[in-house]
Parts: C-alpha cells; structure tokens; sequence
C-alpha cells in the first residue's frame, strides 16, 4: 500500500498545482484551508506504464512464505520478507533476481523475529519492526549481518495517557535518531493510528505530530460490537526525502501535507 500511495501522489503532483474553481467539490471539504482542487475533467499530462523487467521467486534453495513487505536499497537489491508461523526471515536478491541470502529468522534471540512488519532501508542499514516481541531490528547492508536491536519498551509511554492500550503499527525511519512510529488504538467503529516521533533508543521525544483514520468499520445492530469492513477507505501516509509527510484518505483521493511537525501545509483533491 505504501508504494501505492507514492504512485497516485506523484501522478496527482504532475497535473499541476494551479488553484482551480471548486465546482463538483464535496461541502464538507470547502472549509480546508489551501485546498487544490483537480475536476474530473482536468488533463493528465504525463502517461506512466508499467513494465514487468525482474522475478524474484522461489527456487529448490528457498521457499518464500506469506510475504509482508518489500525494500530496494540503492544497488537494486530486493529485500523480501515473509512472516508466518514458524516462519519470520528477510531474503535478498540481487539486481538480476537471483537469491543471495536471508537476514534472520524464526525465534527470540539477537536478530531473530516472530513477525515482520515493513522492512526499509536508510543510510546502508535495513530496520524491520517486530510487533510481537516490541523491537526494531536493525542489519548492515554492506555485510548482510544483525547490527542491533531498537527496544520498543511501553513503560517509555505509559505517561502519555491515549497511548494507554494502544498497539505497534508501523513505522518510517527518519534519520539515524529520529523514527516515526505509528501506535493503533481502537476507538468504537474507527481504528486511529496516532504518530509520534521516537528516538533509537525507543523513547518518545515529541508530541503527537499526527492522528489519522486508519478505516472505519460496521457497528453490529445488536450493539454486540464491530464488524470488519471491506469498502472502508484506507489512512496511508508517506514521508518523501524532503522530510514532507503526506497522508490519504483513499476513500476521497484526499492528500494533505504536513511539516515534521504536524503543522498543516496544504491539501488536494
């Protein structure tokens, strides 16, 4: 979803950044600030295609389980990760597709995982988030070994009050001190990531810079709970190499742009 987000944002900028005239502008968005706003009949002025050059499979040496993410460091390297029960690895190919190795595995010691969520890469080092064991682990690119664990401790937020039963989502490595880490809380049909900035030792060192919708679900008629549901639109958010954070709501195709630190910039739709 990520790298969605980074097409439909990219392909939205090179319309143009022209103010235009809000006609088929839904009401309730005519009170954001700054707001550009693309009709449905405005131009794209740049054709992007798709072509299929690398696959990266499984072969007699390896066999790749429900994969959780993907990463691509400077050298075209693919990062692959696959996070099952009993299974928990990083597997690497090469620019051609060809298998090279595998960073962890399965288990709770130094470098190992019980579940992977978005490997990315910054500055030669690859981080993954572990949610159920609360750790980052972090592994050198350039020798392909475990370098360290970032410890995510509750204790470091239980003086913030609406972290209180919150649960680790997911994560954007900003700088070698600075994470963006994104906390999920529940809150009736609604589930709320709410983001903060953390340092690499897993404390938190800002306010919250952002509360986002992540989706919305059915309540149950019977008021016995909530329903899961498949047409709710997604909360994504992307941070360019700028240092400009950019969230969605994909239900409305509804960018806005913030600062670092959650200061609104603009928006467009």
């Amino acid at each position: 979803m990520r790298y969605i987000s980074t097409f439909i944002l990219l392909l939205l900028l090179c319309i143009g950044c022209n103010k235009k005239e809000s006609e088929g502008l839904p009401e309730h968005l005519t009170v954001i600030e700054n707001l550009t706003f693309y009709p449905l009949t405005a131009s794209v002025q740049n054709d992007i295609q798709l072509i299929c050059t690398k696959v990266y499979k499984e072969s007699e040496e390896l066999t790749i389980g429900r994969i959780s993410g993907i990463a691509i460091d400077g050298s075209e390297k693919v990062y692959i990760s696959e996070s099952t029960q009993g299974h928990a690895a990083i597997h690497v190919f090469d620019a051609e597709g060809s298998y090279l190795t595998s960073l962890g595995g399965y288990g709770e010691g130094p470098g190992e995982f019980r579940s992977i969520i978005n490997p990315q890469i910054k500055d030669e080092y690859l981080y993954a988030l572990d949610g159920r064991q609360l750790k980052i682990n972090v592994f050198s690119l350039q020798t392909f070994s475990f370098k360290k664990s970032i410890q995510l401790n509750p204790e470091n937020w239980r003086h913030i009050e609406e972290l209180n039963g919150t649960s680790p989502y997911d994560f954007t490595v900003l700088d070698s001190d600075r994470i963006l880490f994104s906390f999920l809380k529940s809150e009736g049909a609604r589930d709320l990531l709410l983001r903060y900035i953390m340092n690499n030792s897993g404390e938190i060192i800002s306010n919250k810079i952002i509360e986002q919708v992540l989706a919305e679900h059915f309540a149950r008629p019977d008021n016995r709970g909530i329903i899961f549901s498949p047409f709710s639109g997604n909360g994504l958010t992307l941070v360019t190499t700028d240092k400009k954070l950019f969230t969605i709501w994909t239900e409305e195709i509804l960018f806005k742009e913030y600062t670092l630190n959650g200061e609104y910039q603009r928006a467009f739709y």
